[in-house]
């Protein structure tokens, strides 16, 4: 995920084409999900007690991926790329080194 929100990055930095800017945008919306998917796998069959609090926030990036996908769409030359960047690497980080570090303890327990 990292590594699609750096390549996103560097295209909006060197002015790549909208549609190379879309494909990337259209990867990092599929690799949420599927991540998303497996990760909640991993809590459900483990029996993970915050696996509801953990899907939400799961769920809110998802849609909030969604929602800066359709902006772009919609308005690509007004779009807010810093706002999009910094929220999707501050999200990332917080969610990595604080909510997924406590499923991993767990996870490591089992």
């Amino acid at each position: 995920m990292f590594a699609l929100i750096h390549d996103l990055g560097d295209k909006f930095e060197q002015g790549a084409a909208e549609a190379s800017i879309n494909v990337t945008i259209e990867a990092l919306v599929a690799y949420v999900d599927i991540h998303f998917d497996h990760e909640e796998r991993l809590m459900r069959d483990s029996g993970y007690p915050a696996f509801e609090d953990h899907k939400r926030a799961h769920e809110a990036l998802a849609r909030r991926v969604a929602k800066l996908q359709e902006d772009w769409q919609r308005a690509p030359e007004t779009f807010d790329v810093e706002a999009m960047m910094d929220f999707l690497s501050n999200w990332l980080s917080e969610h990595i080194l604080k909510v997924d570090m406590k499923f991993a303890a767990y996870y490591k327990q089992q």
